[in-house]
């Protein structure tokens, strides 16, 4: 009696086996470029927040600079009154 050869079972398990690799690192990479691209996001937001804060510290930084000198000035006139 002839026995069933088992090289093509073994064949069919180890493609099936393989596809089912590919397929889990298939949606690996596709979690990771997902992953990816939610960093890219949470980075374009922070840097456009960050921006944001630096132009407001900025704005803040020039108006007090102006207020500082207008007083300087101001001072400077009244002075220049008193010694009229």
């Amino acid at each position: 009696m002839r026995e069933h050869s088992p090289g093509p079972i073994r064949r069919e398990s180890a493609s099936a086996a393989t596809e089912a690799s590919a397929s889990r690192t298939s949606n690996r990479v596709r979690a990771a470029a997902s992953d990816v691209a939610d960093f890219s996001a949470t980075v374009a937001l922070l840097a456009r927040t960050m921006t944001s804060t630096v132009v407001f510290v900025v704005e803040r930084a020039e108006s007090a600079a102006a207020t500082d000198l207008c007083r300087r000035a101001l001072s400077r006139l009244e002075a220049m009154q008193r010694d009229d």
